[in-house]
């Protein structure tokens, strides 16, 4: 059962990070299709920001580095640790999207990667917490 919880938790991280890279992969495609390449500068200036490659760029360090810890640790405390960081990791998602939904982002590409980033991560959660409480 522990290699089964475990394994949920790397595949929903692996597969939070092939969204992420998607989500940040889509606006360069879908601007350099439609020639706005001024626009993709601009957009790219206000979101994520240089700021926010940065956190970007983090995020996706802590992201692969989860994925081969999961694999390589087994202690309750390492366990216990995990958990919390998907839920860190998770909320951080779901209330960058909250923002932007408040702003007035319209339903698009965006909202259906977003979604689905949401729902791995839960499931990283929900595997991860069930992972923590066994012996």
């Amino acid at each position: 059962m522990t290699s089964q919880f475990r394994s949920i938790v790397a595949q929903s991280w692996a597969g939070m990070l092939a969204v992420l890279l998607t989500m940040f992969i889509a606006d360069i495609v879908r601007l350099a299709m439609l020639g706005q390449y001024t626009e993709l500068s601009n957009s790219f200036m206000t979101d994520p920001g240089i700021l926010g490659l940065w956190v970007l760029t983090i995020l996706i360090c802590i992201n692969t580095l989860v994925q081969v810890a999961v694999h390589t640790f087994d202690g309750n405390t390492f366990r216990k640790s995990i958990f919390w960081i998907s839920v860190f990791y998770t909320l951080f998602f779901l209330l960058h999207q909250i923002f932007h939904l408040y702003t007035g982002e319209q339903f698009g590409l965006h909202t259906v990667l977003d979604i689905t980033h949401h729902v791995l991560g839960f499931w990283a959660c929900w595997a991860s917490h069930r992972w923590s409480n066994l012996s």
